[in-house]
């Protein structure tokens, strides 16, 4: 149909009459903004007629309404190019995806929806120009199919060309995504299968959702046909060419309520046991387990959340897990409590991975080969239910998705990153920072919030493991902190402080992977860096009052007094403004006052005779040095090095160096330092250092209470000729070099893996191994460096001699090879007696032949073997290997209290540099970079199985299931579901059981018997004992209800109920000698199951009575899984450590004991003596013996000798 004129001339005058307000703001925001959203009913108001034509025929209603919108303009600027977009269709105009048919082709509809999928946003072009690559004749042609048209030949008659190049610049493009919509789990019905329906968006409609999002989308419903052009098929696939999208911010609560609903709903709730009721409608089929169907009762209600004004969020979802012997209905349970949950996702953990629970990114069929962003099951129940089954099945990574949902993962906020340009910002402040200078930016996800910053030029040193470079900081977050940290410290005496989960480099298993925090064990080898270069701006700022008399320097480099101040310089702001340096060597008196000269064009005053100080009186020069390095104008404690100096040249750097050596170095019996009195300084000095590759490691001295930065012993040449610039004069200097050569007295060690591999490399190659590095690697020392090279050099020469060999008979091959006959039979595939008899001249000539060709075969890939060990070992030398001597946990109280941990994140490598270290960043929400904010705000239902089967009482739970304490600890609630024989409960289950399989047995042969002769009184007594108090489909309603409705607030004696309970519990943990019962995460649960309680009655007041009822729940649950079998207390770090305090105790005092007969005995801490030691402790000998084999499994002890123990790191 074509509507002409009068449909223009219509619209433009509906847009004067109701739009033009709209319309003027457009044009002032044109083309950032190209769209106008008319509202349908609007329209309908203006002209029903139009209103319906726009429903049956919207390509050309919509085209004369773009006609008229472009019309509009003002000062020469005009809204061509603009859309018109429709919102608020009448509810005869929405439908599901399931409803849709071919009489709905070519209408505009609107779609209800969750998206599931979303491609990347790229352009399409409509308009192509091409180039004639022989006359360049410009063909401009428009492109409105799926492949690209080009010119079959050039239009001009005197060229016939068929070879173009498209001109993208002068071409048209427009932004275009494909997204899926996918009908919401709260609109299905049973088990019924959600379906799917492809949108086309394009220009501003791209990139405007993401998965997860509920949404309503308009369009245009046209088909697609199926197969390829070869083959068509007379199939077609529905898919919507969109014109708007409305996010819908609906609540999990909002199910469609009608008026009678909400009567039977009140009626419900005045109900005196309107608890029960709900109870018993939970899996009726599933006997007993009254007080796990009462806490997922609560856990469909939920708690309240609740928005700080300080920004904070506190999460009302309840999580819940089941964890208990096979057989027992806990994946029932999860399949029923999945289709009770307006909003409810079963997943589980056998076939789950964390795309399935978060999001994927894949180049799929869907994408036309971009990048495609699909929600998973966490996302998809959105303010819902997450039922997750057999979470014990998951791999490490699924369950790190699941976690980062939970919980994130992140850095205290004192811990100090060290970005780019030199500068070192506490990452708390830093952050923070971020997010009060951009606040339009701040995103907020869950229990976190995320500021994209990638466009701002913030820059930080990363590494691939290949190189390190300088990249920029993709985005920065903060997020909820837990209970406690874990402190790892490092050999080199630098130290994090990050949440339990974090991840932490180290190598195990033949290489660099990563581990919990909370699972770094001493001893583990940690890759660092040996080198890293800052680049910051060298100016200096100069706008300073009063420069009479004195030049000031332009640049780092020519500043050259700045090297003194950290050591030895003073300022002081009094009567008059002056700096200063002093020494107490008279040797170094000439250098400081030629340095203040050339930084300054003026001589110092000299009071070195009074008191070896060198004065400076000026306002200028006092104020130039405030302004461009107050870090060292500060008193000695609080003294830094600033980022210019780390970035400045080399010359600059190693003056400063130089010149603190003058001041704060010593040289000691053993080694060359630095001291200093602040912490911050000797890790300056450290990092300084480490950009000339020079390495060192801080060491407290708690004599002076100072830190001094020992230089190691590898390095003390270079630092000599580099930085002291010694030629040999100081014969102390000379003796520590000369030392450190002859015996290796050095830190640079390699992992013993890089031994192993060195002695498979030899006895491949038929060289002996002298056992040079056996004790290295039986201790767990690591190979030193040097030696490493040197057997490195050794396996390649002797590759050259195996390549040189010209052998001409099997046994000169075998002997100048090296190899014994034994090891060539094991190469090739034979007897010894084969080689034997064979050299010895036995089987014919063309057989001998045979074993010497498959002898230099089988060498050939002996070589190629090693040479691949070789590329392991060298990939290993590109870092230096530091050692994890402590892991420590830190509750967040006292001094470490705070309510944000913090993160920067780095694509695509997840790492940066910082303290030495490589560290890894978490990736919050972006793969295939694509950046989303994915909405995951669920309850979470989980159910495992025990590591062995059954479950043991004796035994605490997070040894029994494979999961982190960390992600054990964010569960609310933690049931056990045992299965024991029992005669009377068995008699019970077994008769609902039978019972319940007997009421199916009569509506089936009801339903399909025609002449059943069953009586409806037998029917109707075999369904009552299944049968829920409440149907399910009005629960849901009941639910969904009080969730919109109900936001109960507690009462006074309820929360002195909570107060009293929590406070009388702690105090049992008073006595530094007994565990913690319960942390703040118990009370937080208190109070949302309290919240969830008043909410199933209705309530808006939480009484007394719901206190009580969530503290017999929480009681359960804690005696059940955070009771320590050994002293029967409560013990929170039983959930939050994975170890209860009595194991932790008798584990110290185990280590305590081998360290200290280690100590006397060459061979280790005899076993026997271990023993009785631990016993005379209070340690059984079986638990004794208990311990010491899982310390060994995890890696603190070892046994060098049968019944001798050793520590891993002494």
């Amino acid at each position: 149909m074509n509507m002409g004129a009068s449909s223009e001339t219509r619209w433009e005058e509906f847009f004067h009459e109701y739009y033009q307000p709209k319309i003027d703001e457009l044009l002032a925001h044109f083309p950032e903004k190209k769209s106008l959203y008319v509202e349908f009913g609007k329209l309908e108001s203006f002209d029903p007629k139009l209103a319906d034509e726009l429903l049956l025929h919207p390509e050309s209603v919509l085209r004369d309404a773009t006609a008229a919108l472009s019309k509009f303009g003002h000062m020469g600027k005009s809204l061509k190019g603009g859309h018109v977009r429709i919102i608020g269709l009448p509810k005869s105009s929405h439908y599901m995806i399931k409803e849709l048919r071919s009489e709905h082709i070519g209408r505009l509809i609107a779609v209800p929806g969750l998206i599931r999928k979303i491609t990347e946003v790229r352009p399409r072009v409509v308009r192509a120009v091409f180039r004639c690559d022989r006359c360049d004749e410009e063909i401009p042609i428009s492109q409105n199919k799926p492949e690209l048209k080009e010119p079959k030949v050039c239009p001009r008659e005197d060229c016939g060309s068929r070879e173009f190049t498209l001109l993208a610049e002068k071409s048209e493009f427009v932004d275009t995504q494909k997204l899926r919509v996918q009908e919401a789990p709260e609109e299905l019905e049973g088990g019924e299968q959600p379906q799917t329906l492809d949108v086309l968006c394009e220009d501003d409609l791209a990139g405007r959702v993401y998965p997860g999002d509920r949404v309503v989308v308009v369009g245009i419903l046209r088909i697609r046909q199926r197969g390829e052009r070869e083959r068509k098929s007379p199939l077609f696939d529905l898919m919507l060419e969109g014109n708007s999208i409305e996010v819908m911010e609906q609540e999990f609560e909002e199910l469609e309520i009608l008026d009678e609903d909400i009567k039977k709903i009140k009626e419900l709730a005045s109900h005196p046991d309107i608890s029960g009721m709900i109870t018993r409608s939970i899996a009726p089929s599933i006997y007993g387990y009254e007080d796990i169907k009462e806490a997922i009762a609560l856990q469909l209600f939920s708690g309240v959340s609740k928005l700080l004004p300080d920004g904070a969020h506190i999460r009302g979802d309840i999580h819940i897990l089941l964890v208990g012997d096979p057989g027992i209905a806990k994946s029932q349970l999860l399949r029923y409590v999945k289709r009770l949950a307006p909003r409810g996702i079963y997943t589980s953990g056998k076939s789950t991975t964390s795309a399935g629970l978060t999001a994927t990114a894949v180049k799929d069929e869907f994408g036309d080969g971009r990048w495609t962003l699909e929600a998973g099951a966490l996302v998809m129940a959105d303010k819902g239910i997450a039922a997750v089954d057999e979470l014990d099945k998951m791999r490490p990574e699924d369950r790190s998705a699941l976690h980062e949902a939970m919980e994130q993962q992140s850095y205290h906020p004192s811990f100090e990153i060290t970005l780019a340009d030199g500068s070192k910002h506490k990452i708390g402040e830093f952050v923070d920072g971020l997010f009060a200078k951009f606040p339009e930016r701040k995103v907020k996800g869950i229990d976190c919030e995320i500021l994209r910053t990638d466009d701002l030029g913030i820059e930080i040193l990363t590494t691939d493991f290949g190189r390190v470079f300088k990249t920029k900081v993709d985005r920065v977050s903060r997020h909820k902190a837990p209970d406690y940290f874990v402190r790892i410290k490092y050999s080199n005496g630098r130290e994090i402080l990050v949440t339990p989960e974090h991840p932490v480099f180290v190598f195990r298993d033949g290489k660099i992977t990563t581990v919990e925090a909370s699972k770094g064990e001493v001893g583990d080898f940690a890759p660092a860096v040996i080198s890293c270069e800052f680049e910051g701006r060298s100016e200096l700022e100069k706008h300073v009052s009063g420069k009479k008399e004195v030049t000031l320097p332009d640049s780092v480099d020519e500043c050259f007094a700045t090297s003194g101040f950290a050591s030895e310089g003073y300022s002081f702001a009094g009567s008059s403004m002056e700096v200063g340096l002093s020494n107490t060597n008279p040797a170094v008196i000439p250098e400081m006052r030629e340095a203040m000269q050339k930084s300054f064009g003026v001589e110092p005053i000299d009071y070195t005779s009074v008191n070896r100080t060198l004065r400076l009186v000026s306002k200028p020069v006092y104020e130039f040095m405030h302004i461009n390095f107050p870090e060292l104008m500060r008193k000695s404690k609080g003294k830094r090095i600033p980022g210019s100096i780390l970035s400045a040249d080399v010359d600059t750097r190693v003056a400063f160096l130089r010149a603190a050596f003058m001041g704060d170095g010593g040289i000691e019996s053993e080694a060359l330092c630095y001291r200093t009195s602040s912490r911050g300084l000797a890790e300056d000095y450290q990092d300084l250092l480490l950009t000339l590759s020079i390495h060192s490691r801080i060491a407290v001295d708690s004599s002076t209470n100072s830190y001094k930065v020992y230089i190691t012993g590898d390095c003390v040449e270079r630092f000599v000729e580099i930085v002291l610039k010694d030629k040999g004069q100081n014969e102390k200097v000379k003796w520590l070099i000369e030392r450190n050569k002859r015996n290796l007295r050095t830190h640079d060690v390699l992992p013993p893996y890089v031994g192993e591999l060195i002695k498979a490399c030899l006895k491949k190659l038929g060289m002996k191994y002298d056992g040079y590095f056996h004790e290295h690697l039986i201790g767990n020392y690591g190979v030193n460096r040097i030696v490493v090279g040197r057997y490195i050099e050794a396996i390649e020469r002797r590759i050259g001699e195996i390549e040189r060999i010209d052998a001409q008979s099997l046994k000169e091959l075998r002997e100048k090879l090296g190899y014994s006959q034994q090891r060539a039979a094991e190469l090739i595939g034979v007897t010894r007696s084969t080689i034997d008899y064979a050299e010895r001249g036995g089987y014919s000539e063309e057989e001998r032949k045979t074993l010497l060709q498959k002898l230099r075969t089988e060498i050939k890939q002996v070589i190629s073997e090693v040479r691949e060990s070789l590329e392991k070992i060298k990939a290993m030398e590109k870092f230096r290997w530091l050692r994890i001597k402590e892991v420590e946990i830190v509750p967040n109280e006292g001094e470490y209290r705070t309510d944000w941990v913090y993160d920067v994140t780095v694509e695509p490598t997840h790492t940066f540099i910082s303290h030495g270290l490589i560290l890894h960043n978490t990736v919050s929400v972006a793969k295939a970079g694509i950046l989303a904010t994915l909405k995951s705000r669920c309850a979470l239902l989980g159910a495992a199985n025990p590591k062995l089967g059954r479950f043991d009482e004796f035994v605490p739970i997070p040894e029994q299931i494979n999961m982190a304490p960390a992600l054990l600890s964010r569960f609310d609630l933690i049931f056990v579901m045992k299965d024991r024989p029992q005669r009377e409960r068995d008699e019970r289950i077994s008769r609902h059981i039978l019972g319940t399989h007997y009421a199916g047995e009569l509506i089936e042969r009801k339903k399909n018997v025609a002449d059943s002769t069953i009586p409806q009184e037998e029917l109707e007594r075999a369904l009552q004992k299944i049968k829920p108090d409440i149907e399910p489909e009005l629960l849901r309603k009941y639910i969904a209800y009080a969730r919109r409705e109900v936001f109960p607030v507690m009462e006074r004696e309820a929360m002195e109920e909570l107060e009293n309970f929590y406070v009388g519990l702690r105090a049992e943990g008073i006595d530094e000698n007994t565990p913690v019962p319960v942390t703040a995460r118990q009370l937080e649960a208190l109070v949302r199951l309290a919240e969830a309680s008043a909410r199933m009655r209705l309530s808006h007041r939480v009484t007394r009575e719901d206190a009580r009822r969530t503290i017999q729940i929480v009681s359960a649950s804690l005696n059940q899984v955070a009771r320590d079998p050994e002293t029967g207390k409560l013990d929170a770090d039983i959930l939050t450590v994975g170890k209860s305090k009595t194991q932790r105790d008798k584990i110290k005092i185990l280590l305590d004991i081998i360290k200290e007969l280690q100590s006397q005995n060459k061979e280790g801490a005899p076993e026997d003596e271990v023993l009785q030691r631990a016993s005379e402790q209070g340690i059984e000998e079986g638990r004794a013996r208990e311990l010491l084999d899982k310390l060994r499994i995890e890696g603190e002890v070892y046994r060098p000798h049968l019944g001798f123990y050793r520590l891993v790191y002494r």
